[in-house]
């Protein structure tokens, strides 16, 4: 896919760079926002939004070329807000941002490009929740929290530390869904294979 004049190295040292210093701001802030202040759910829509760069559907999962970018949040409210903010008037190839929200995986619903799954659906109930999201929108790039034993299921997990928040990528999950990921992102995550876990 085209992403400009980004390069592999100035892609990576800016996404490393805000991870860095959000992160660093944000330790110790509460969970909900603040006026004038960022924390790690602002760093997770942030990277959420970029994220649409570096990704290409497959055709079907659109059904016009100036649909927008449909990003579902299932379970967690708080973060919904903070990513409609984020998202808000920017575009993207042409496409704008929606955000829905869902109170169940089962309830997600096409067209739904990007599903977070709130951090309530851990351990286990990941594995479920993101195999009810994938019958519902197969071409979905699933993100969710990689908090407790939940790593499988999900495409995207975020990780994060007192120090930085991180992200691992499932290329088996990936390639399932049909996305196509650039390489500039890849090579600045952790990559999971499913026959190596």
């Amino acid at each position: 896919m085209t992403t400009g004049a980004h390069t592999p190295r100035r892609f990576a040292a800016n996404l490393t760079a805000m991870f860095a210093a959000v992160w660093t701001l944000t330790s110790g802030i509460p969970a909900a926002p603040q006026e004038g202040v960022f924390h790690e759910g602002h760093v997770k829509a942030a990277f959420l939004y970029k994220l649409t760069l570096y990704i290409e559907w497959p055709e079907q999962a659109f059904s016009a070329p100036g649909d927008p970018v449909v990003i579902a949040v299932v379970g967690d409210d708080p973060f919904a807000a903070i990513l409609e903010e984020t998202v808000e008037g920017k575009v993207v190839r042409g496409r704008t941002f929606k955000v829905r929200r869902y109170a169940w995986p089962g309830d997600v619903l096409p067209p739904s490009h990007i599903v977070f799954i709130g951090p309530a659906y851990g351990g286990d109930r990941l594995v479920e929740a993101a195999r009810k999201v994938r019958g519902q929108v197969p071409h979905a790039l699933v993100a969710a929290d990689a908090r407790g034993a939940g790593r499988q299921g999900a495409t995207l997990f975020f990780t994060a530390d007192e120090k930085k928040v991180g992200f691992s990528i499932n290329v088996d999950q990936a390639s399932r869904a049909g996305l196509t990921i650039s390489s500039k992102l890849l090579r600045i995550a952790e990559i999971i294979r499913e026959d190596e876990r």
